[in-house]
């Protein structure tokens, strides 16, 4: 599962809760974290964020290979 929200001065907040794909939050929600990860950047890019917070705090963690999947966006 992965959190986005807008916050105050148009920062997007983009909050993985875990590296692996399976639902953390939604159990029933299979869906590919990237992908999640991916479509929450779109929006970002979408609303036009003038910058970004990735929280990787307190996440139930996950795939080594999956941190540096999501880290890539940003290479």
């Amino acid at each position: 599962d992965v959190e986005q929200r807008m916050l105050d001065g148009n920062i997007s907040y983009i909050r993985p809760w875990g590296e692996r794909d399976m639902g953390t939050l939604d159990p029933g929600n299979d869906e590919s974290t990237l992908e999640l990860f991916r479509q929450a950047i779109r929006r970002s890019v979408d609303q036009k964020a003038i910058g970004l917070i990735l929280d990787l705090r307190n996440n139930v963690g996950g795939y080594d290979e999956m941190a540096a999947d999501i880290l890539g966006f940003f290479y």
